[in-house]
């Protein structure tokens, strides 16, 4: 196991898990957009509304259509806005994220079952000792990763 390689792999894990949280939050920021300038979009929709039933009930069919056809485009638009919040997703992006973050995974937890120690690791470490740690290393990794998937799939739902 070479220091500077699990130096390596462990800063590649770090900087690909940076890069799958900037992502989405990137999409998390332009959803919570889209949602706002909908909810802004609704509310001057009802408006609208609320002054053409002001008008309706003042005098019959005289400048009523104006509001109410305002007001009505008004809530098809904030119905756009919402449905393409909706179906935002970083598919390609979140994908080679991902798949970078793995690869590290991979290579961390390969560093820490090749059986050489080279680069200064730790001087006088017995071999019984890195076998003691190695799984729980592993352990650790796997469960950030799974720990992931499963907020991922609470998400979903």
């Amino acid at each position: 196991m070479n220091m500077q390689s699990l130096a390596e792999s462990a800063r590649l894990y770090a900087r690909s898990e940076a890069l799958v949280l900037d992502i989405l939050f990137r999409v998390y920021t332009r959803k919570i957009i889209a949602i706002a300038i909908a909810i802004l979009t609704g509310a001057v929709g009802l408006v609208f509304l609320n002054f053409a039933a002001y008008f309706a009930l003042q005098t019959i069919w005289g400048p009523i259509w104006t509001p109410l056809a305002i007001g009505l485009a008004n809530f098809m638009m904030a119905g756009l806005a919402i449905l393409s919040a909706a179906f935002m997703n970083p598919k390609a992006e979140l994908a080679l994220a991902k798949e970078l973050r793995d690869s590290a995974s991979q290579a961390v937890e390969h560093e820490f079952r090749s059986p050489t120690i080279s680069g200064g690791w730790a001087t006088g470490l017995d071999a019984n000792l890195i076998n003691l740690l190695l799984p729980i290393v592993i352990s650790i990794v796997r469960s950030l990763s799974q720990h992931k998937r499963a907020a991922k799939a609470a998400e979903k739902n």
